[in-house]
């Protein structure tokens, strides 16, 4: 499913209008009987109600939702500003003004306690920085009342894309209808809280303009997961093209990280595993996979790591590397091996992103990402250092910065977190799975093993890299829906890979 930005919706609403000959009257009927199937679903039973309308075209779709619910019934109290309302389309007058002859026309309410629901129709997709006193007045008002709140298109207050501050002033809605395409914010981090049950209403937008749009901004759900599942039938392969990976970190204090990621390779079914530790590093007592080639890098590094990345076509840096000056000389070894196309993929995480962040030279950055595929996994912290911003900065507008950071560096970054965003080229994909188990320490190792694994198999890089999101998210779902309980730690995933996997085929097949 596609996601749009303000400008995006802005302009498939002017070429449905213009070149579809779909008259904005017509826009805001369907959208408004959309909307009321939605209210009635809630409130089969006529109902003491509020309609707040502003300004912009929101507000006409609220007109026709106030009319349509009168004549079903519904005891329906019109709010709008009327020093306003030179400021109306025509379309909004015309729906105004047909519903000023069934009813009267009301100010905004300060207290909305006394509805069983308000329909906000107030403020629409354009509003951008903070509501104006009037506007935040009724957010206020509507947010510490007792009623249901159904919002059109978007809750009053909230962006469709771009910053959103910790403390923004916006409806809190139990339901948003939203038309044509969800908007950016309602789907990311601090966005979602405010949206309450998200309905998307097909109002007549034509899918083919939106494909064309750049940046490319969409969801990836489970039936995408069907590419990974025609993956798995493949039986013309042996163990060399499903996948070999070397897995350079886990120096002496950090085992843990490399040995997540390796236990998550092997379990998704990587077919070659290699792993490069320090000569010192403590592996007594960890469980390391039978399958895996370990190797220890010694005095030159470059004896180990040249043999082993001449022979991976994928490889991973950072986990657990540390950051001491032999590590920082691991990372621009594995760095230099990419700029000369030593291998196909190479996934940054951990350390090895704190040294890229450290790089004043970003053309070598570059040249590797012209050699091989980069992958960065960073979460908010980390790529706040790789941007330069504040960590208030990445979580308020997720999207818009793992798209910054894809574009400077060159490369797909996985933007780690709650509804995690993986950027590539002029595409955007949001991850729908997961839920709060995975944030717990070695989480993120964990993904890094599942998406070397896919990237083995897919040539398509954000296709690799968004299926291994969703799977790693999917894991953590399902293990609360057969445990039922909110005791997580990394390794549950691992252990959730093949039961996870088994549950999604399964429901590929329920429904052909």
């Amino acid at each position: 499913m596609r996601l749009v930005t303000a400008k995006q919706i802005r302009e498939i609403d002017r070429i449905t209008i213009e070149n579809y000959f779909t008259p904005a009257r017509d826009l805001m009927t369907c959208a408004a009987l959309k909307a009321v199937d939605v209210i009635k679903n809630e409130f089969p039973c006529p109902v003491c109600c509020a309609v707040v309308c502003g300004n912009g075209n929101n507000g006409g779709d609220g007109f026709v939702v106030a009319r349509l619910l009168h004549n079903a019934g519904y005891d329906v109290r019109l709010m709008f500003d009327s020093s306003c309302y030179a400021k109306l389309s025509e379309e909004s007058k015309l729906y105004h003004d047909l519903f000023c002859r069934i009813n009267q026309v009301n100010p905004i309410d300060s207290n909305f306690d006394n509805y069983s629901f308000v329909v906000d129709a107030n403020l629409g997709t354009g509003i951008s920085g903070k509501a104006r006193p009037e506007a935040a007045a009724f957010i206020n008002a509507l947010n510490s009342s007792s009623a249901t709140v159904f919002s059109l298109d978007i809750p009053s207050g909230l962006p469709s894309d771009g910053y959103i501050s910790p403390d923004c002033l916006a409806v809190k809605a139990d339901f948003t209808i939203t038309f044509g395409f969800p908007k950016v914010s309602m789907i990311t981090r601090r966005g979602t809280s405010f949206c309450g049950i998200i309905t998307v209403a097909d109002i007549g937008f034509p899918p083919a303009e939106v494909d064309l749009m750049s940046p490319r901004l969409s969801l990836f759900n489970k039936e995408q997961i069907l590419n990974l599942y025609n993956l798995y039938e493949n039986d013309n392969c042996y163990k060399t093209q499903t996948g070999s990976v070397t897995v350079c970190g886990g120096f002496p204090g950090y085992e843990g990280a490399s040995i997540l990621a390796l236990n998550a390779l092997c379990e998704i079914g990587n077919g070659m595993t290699y792993c490069a530790v320090d000569q010192y590093s403590d592996l007594s007592g960890r469980f390391i996979p039978n399958e895996v080639i370990l190797h220890r890098i010694k005095a030159d590094i470059s004896d180990v790591l040249s043999d082993l990345y001449s022979r991976s076509k994928h490889v991973i840096c950072g986990l657990g590397l540390g950051r001491c000056e032999r590590a920082r000389s691991v990372f621009d070894y594995t760095l230099s091996c990419a700029r000369e196309g030593m291998f196909d993929s190479l996934i940054l995480d951990g350390d090895a992103l704190y040294f890229l962040s450290k790089c004043d030279d970003l053309s070598t950055i570059e040249l590797a990402a012209s050699s091989c595929r980069l992958i960065l996994t960073p979460h908010s912290m980390e790529a706040s250092r790789l941007a330069n911003v504040s960590v208030d900065i990445i979580d308020g507008d997720s999207v818009g910065y793992a798209l910054e950071l894809s574009k400077m560096y060159q490369a797909c970054v996985v933007l780690k977190g709650p509804s995690t965003v993986t950027a590539f080229e002029d595409r955007v994909v949001v991850n729908t799975s997961g839920n709060s188990l995975l944030a717990t320490a070695g989480s993120g190792d964990v993904l890094t093993g599942i998406i070397a694994s896919l990237l083995t198999r897919f040539d398509d890089t954000l296709e690799a890299v968004s299926a291994a999101v969703f799977l790693h998210g999917y894991c953590a779902d399902y293990y609360y829906q057969t445990n039922e309980i909110a005791s997580y730690r990394a390794s549950d995933t691992i252990e959730m890979i093949r039961p996870a996997l088994r549950s999604l085929f399964n429901s590929i097949d329920d429904h052909g």
